[in-house]
């Protein structure tokens, strides 16, 4: 094989010729020796015909009964956010309507934009704060639109590029962390500042609420909206990636520390309860909540209240997300590195925990929650089983199918086994074994990944189901440590 230089003794000068022409020349090898031949043309145009299939399932947000779906094609690679009624999507003839190309925002803007986000006000969908990231970076534009008109909203909340974070707290005022000054950010390079500004107000106009050191890492700020009660305004202060201050906005603007555990994360709010996931113990008012463990808190003006233990997970069990309705706290988590759903409900001045019709085994996602109700949409899937799309009714704890993406292979005959092996330290691993046979000589992907809490779960084989299960190799996915 040929020689090539060292390339990371390039990593000062990314952009030299020579570094260019090292590039080009492996990349021209690799393809000469792998590519260049019927059957890799044949694999290759399989597999990108199989990710293109336009029958995937479109994810949206809904919101009264109007599903919002960001889309990207070879018309519009940018992509565009368009929408179409509930009924017609349930029907799986979704008749869209396009309510903004990215790619229009370029000229708009003087820049080359990419859509990072919409945020839409529930109260009323139309109105929306669009994040438009500069050049597929961090650096971000806010604009509000309204999605009826098509059209940005005169005098509405504009602010310039940078690592902002903008929401709403109102029809009439947003939460800005700005970052488009450079005296306005911590050492980190993220926002240290919290301003209240109100429609028709400018940024200088507007009030300034809290603000960190400069060491610190960054802040944000958000309101819950409780549909059982009155709404809270939260400011999160962080000092890095695991520990923060949490802080209770009054209606005067006062921001006021609440007494939680540094290292534990805030993740809904209902029934004036505060939803908290542990990463420590947490040791109060003489009982104990384990890490990793799922607590609601009674907030009342800043001061925290009883508090009670609704999920701890033993260790087979992983908390994943948390999400709430109009009367439930819904918790996805990991048993066996199987997706399961929990719920709960307050009643009789306490959280009761609801029993869910049977849901799929594998992989197991909520994918949206409409606003106002308590229905949670589910994408859930297996290694055999094509991805599926599932409403969750917790009024009447009915599931129902909503959009299924087609089979992609020929799963006859391939069996899907969970296996356990010991590692060096006596813990107990698990993995999957997929495939017609499972016998040494067998060919086998084996596929691992460990890393920031990630983990790998059942899911549909595809591209490798169709080229290389239905030939009778197998697959293994180990669920190795670090990976959650």
């Amino acid at each position: 094989m040929k020689s090539y230089p060292d390339p990371y003794r390039h990593f000062e000068n990314l952009d030299s010729a020579e570094t260019q022409n090292f590039a080009a020349e492996a990349n021209a090898e690799t393809r000469a020796r792998f590519l260049e031949n019927d059957k890799a043309r044949a694999l290759s145009d399989g597999i990108l015909a199989q990710l293109q299939d336009t029958r995937q399932i479109p994810f949206c947000q809904e919101h009264r009964a109007r599903m919002y779906h960001f889309h990207q094609d070879a018309e519009y690679p940018k992509g565009v956010y368009r929408v179409c009624t509930a009924a017609t999507y349930r029907s799986g003839y979704p008749e869209w309507k396009i309510l903004f190309s990215v790619a229009d925002f370029d000229e708009l803007l003087g820049d080359d934009v990419y859509l990072g986000g919409v945020s839409h006000l529930v109260e009323q969908p139309n109105r929306a704060l669009l994040t438009l990231s500069k050049s597929g970076g961090d650096t971000a534009y806010t604009l509000e639109v309204d999605l009826e008109a098509g059209e940005l909203v005169e005098g509405g909340f504009h602010f310039p590029a940078g690592k902002n974070h903008v929401s709403w707290r109102d029809e009439n005022s947003v939460w800005v962390c700005p970052a488009w000054d450079e005296r306005q950010l911590t050492e980190s390079g993220y926002p240290r500042e919290v301003w209240l500004v109100e429609r028709g107000k400018s940024f200088e106009e507007s009030l300034p609420v809290y603000q960190i050191a400069e060491d610190g890492m960054m802040v944000n700020a958000w309101r819950y909206l409780d549909p059982q009660g009155s709404p809270i305004d939260l400011i999160e202060a962080s000092d890095g990636f695991y520990t923060k201050t949490y802080l209770q906005v009054s209606a005067e603007g006062e921001a006021k520390p609440l007494n939680l555990p540094n290292d534990c994360d805030v993740v809904g709010y209902l029934a004036g309860h505060l939803l908290l996931t542990l990463r420590k113990d947490w040791n109060r008012a003489n009982q104990s909540y384990p890490s990793g463990a799922l607590v609601a808190v009674k907030l009342n003006r800043g001061e925290l209240g009883a508090a009670q233990l609704l999920f701890a997970p033993d260790e087979a069990q992983a908390l994943e997300s948390v999400e709430t309705t109009k009367r439930f706290v819904v918790a996805s988590l990991l048993e066996n590195v199987q997706g399961r759903l929990k719920a709960w409900r307050f009643t009789d001045g306490k959280w009761q925990e609801v029993e869910l019709p049977r849901l799929p085994s594998g992989a197991l996602e909520m994918t949206d929650q409409p606003w106002g109700g308590d229905v949670v949409y589910l994408a859930a899937s297996d290694f055999t089983t094509p991805l599926t799309l599932f409403a969750l009714d917790l009024n009447v704890m009915e599931l129902t199918v909503m959009r299924r993406q087609p089979q992609q292979f020929d799963s006859d005959g391939i069996n899907v086994q969970q296996f356990w092996t010991t590692s060096a330290d006596g813990e107990r691993i698990p993995y999957f074994h997929v495939g017609k046979n499972a016998t040494p000589d067998t060919p086998t992907l084996v596929y691992a990944y460990g890393g920031f809490g990630i983990p790998e779960l059942p899911h549909y084989l595809g591209s490798v189901g169709k080229y290389w299960l239905e030939e009778g190799n197998a697959f293994v996915l180990a669920n190795i440590r670090g990976g959650g």
